[in-house]
């Protein structure tokens, strides 16, 4: 895919009218796979995606945490898993910082 970035930007960016979704799946299908993703953003802006999508999410985890708890307390409801979630980033919040307190870990715990 190294040598297609510059065709596959030419035909998307460079034609009159864009291309369909469809059709750039269609002559490109490593673009639907996660790894291809990843390495293409990689090529095209030298920053690994994975990891700068965690660094990010670690730093906003603490806003989204309080806006689930406004929002569950003005309606009122809240789903038993996001009541699960809240008690064991509370529980990991209380030992310390460790690998086990970042959201990657706990999304991996709820799925474990």
């Amino acid at each position: 895919m190294n040598t297609t970035y510059a065709l596959r930007r030419q035909e998307i960016v460079g034609a009159p009218v864009a291309p369909r979704v469809r059709d750039v799946v269609d002559r490109w299908p490593a673009l639907l796979m996660e790894s291809q993703v990843f390495a293409e953003f990689h090529r095209i802006n030298n920053v690994n995606l994975r990891t700068q999508f965690y660094k990010e999410l670690d730093r906003h985890t603490p806003k989204l945490i309080t806006l689930c708890r406004e929002k569950a307390t003005k309606t009122g409801k809240i789903a038993e898993e996001l009541c699960e979630i809240m008690r064991i980033y509370d529980l990991q919040s209380a030992d310390g910082p460790d690998l086990t307190d970042t959201p990657v870990a706990l999304h991996d715990h709820r799925l474990g």
